[in-house]
């Protein structure tokens, strides 16, 4: 089944230069929020990551295309292991 991942905006205010979004799956509850909905960017799931902490797992279809969660660890060059992880366009 296909995921795709919607953005929408909740409340904007020029003056306040304050703007409200979030991501959803639900297109129809999507639409009810903003009729201007569209399909997330990939800058969009990483700002959601940061901002909340979820993350939206399998491929999901973006405005890009398709991606994916990607957590991959390695040894540093101090041999500590590190953790890379982000979404990649597949």
């Amino acid at each position: 089944m296909e995921v795709k991942v919607f953005i929408c905006i909740v409340n904007s205010s020029k003056n306040s230069n304050i703007c409200e979004w979030l991501l959803t799956t639900n297109e129809k509850y999507a639409n009810q929020i903003d009729r201007n909905y569209s399909l997330a960017t990939i800058d969009d799931l990483h700002d959601w990551v940061a901002a909340t902490g979820e993350v939206f797992n399998g491929v999901v279809t973006i405005k890009e295309g398709c991606c994916k969660w990607i957590e991959t660890e390695y040894i540093n060059h101090l041999g500590d292991i590190d953790i890379k992880c982000g979404y990649e366009l597949l």
